[in-house]
């Protein structure tokens, strides 16, 4: 939850389009090395610096777990979330029937930067995958290794009076997942390894219409389709995006929190206006709950939630 110091009505997306190598296996074992160079990353670091980028996305497994404290600094000296997938992580030291076996974990990490009058924190996070692809599976699997059962949660996040999401890639693929979400986010942030872009695009767009959020992906540059969606028609609903490339790159473009809110509190034939950018609301859109996102006072509605 924020600090409800900012009550952002507009951000700046940053998406980091940045080179993983394309074997999955070699990804997964090898697991005490980077993907790209700590040089790398800090140009993306300072081009999202540059930029005044408010919340800056890395796809799954960009980021080796090391690197968490040079970004969390970044993220606390900047006042910029930072939110994607450590490269997977070993544990050498659990046993069964006297032989060791070793779960891989696949994290998500976010880092939430706070400011007061005083002093800059930050808060960090990090889940566990919650659906590994079948191919991430097999390959685990096939060496002997095991996948570290999970609670499957989804986080939803209140910064500085916005409300979004993230998955992990295949979690995309969990309709009833996507569905809970439906009027607690403005945005939902998908941190993706994927080459099957096609599936992936389907999904993202009738999440972005079903949920009527902003969708933003971050995709290995090798694959592309980094790209942020706004719930409007066809032809409108790509903000930008960028499909591929050798050389790392940021995609950067403004959302419009506010206007997605005020046009939700419309009712259908107020919508269903040309001059409107976005789609018309999908049924079950709660007024109450859009009000309470554009107060800030969504921590509440949540808080009397479990009291009953």
């Amino acid at each position: 939850n924020s600090t409800k110091n900012k009550n952002y009505r507009k951000i700046k997306i940053g998406v980091a389009s940045v080179g993983i190598k394309e074997n999955l296996e070699e990804n997964i074992l090898k697991s005490n090395s980077s993907y790209f160079e700590k040089e790398e990353l800090i140009k993306i670091l300072n081009l999202a610096k540059e930029n005044n980028i408010n919340i800056l996305v890395f796809p799954e497994i960009s980021i080796p777990y090391e690197w968490i404290t040079l970004l969390n600094k970044f993220s606390r000296k900047n006042q910029m979330v930072i939110t994607g997938g450590f490269i997977h992580l070993f544990n050498q030291n659990m046993e069964y029937n006297l032989k060791k076996i070793e779960n891989i974990f696949n994290f998500l990490f976010t880092i939430l930067p706070f400011e007061t009058k005083k002093y800059k924190t930050s808060f960090i996070t990090i889940r566990l995958k919650n659906y590994y692809s079948p191919m991430e599976e097999n390959i685990i699997n096939g060496h002997f290794y095991s996948v570290p059962n999970s609670d499957k949660k989804y986080d939803i996040f209140s910064w500085e009076g916005v409300y979004f999401s993230n998955f992990n890639c295949f979690e995309l693929s969990d309709i009833e997942g996507r569905s809970k979400l439906k009027n607690y986010i403005d945005l939902l942030i998908a941190s993706v390894y994927n080459k099957d872009i096609n599936y992936f695009e389907n999904i993202l767009e009738s999440t972005c219409r079903d949920l009527h959020v902003f969708v933003v992906q971050s995709n290995t540059s090798i694959y592309g389709n980094c790209e942020i969606l706004q719930p409007s028609s066809k032809d409108n609903m790509v903000l930008a995006s960028i499909k591929g490339g050798k050389n790392n790159n940021l995609l950067i473009e403004e959302i419009d929190i506010e206007s997605l809110r005020n046009f939700q509190l419309q009712k259908y034939y107020l919508q269903k206006r040309e001059i409107n950018v976005y789609k018309p609301t999908p049924s079950g859109m709660n007024i109450k709950i859009v009000n309470l996102r554009k107060e800030n006072k969504l921590d509440k509605y949540f808080e009397e939630i479990e009291e009953k």
